[in-house]
């Protein structure tokens, strides 16, 4: 009796282990989608900045698209100044001139 019921408890186990990798992958390829971003220089912005900071910059540009930045706080009290202006330029070029300053 005690040797049918551990057989049957190692056939139930087995089944049991195969029916969860079988949900595992079948979840994979469900949850697995294509990534899609938006390329930079397709985003066009005017902004005109007068002596702003970094924060206060990077608050300028959310207003006026639908990017949110991160950023360390180590950057947030950097006391540089900001003074440009861009007209119908593309987000990518706004971005590389804070960077590069």
């Amino acid at each position: 009796m005690e040797i049918n019921l551990l057989k049957l408890l190692i056939m139930v186990s087995k089944r049991l282990l195969y029916a969860f990798l079988v949900q595992v992958i079948a979840m994979q390829f469900l949850m697995a989608t294509t990534s899609k971003s938006q390329n930079l220089e397709d985003v066009s912005l005017s902004i005109s900045v007068q002596s702003n900071t970094f924060k206060e910059v990077l608050g300028l540009i959310q207003e006026k698209t639908l990017f949110n930045f991160t950023y360390n706080q180590k950057v947030v009290k950097d006391k540089n100044r900001f003074t440009f202006s861009y007209e119908e330029s593309n987000l990518k070029e706004v971005l590389q001139h804070l960077a590069q300053v």
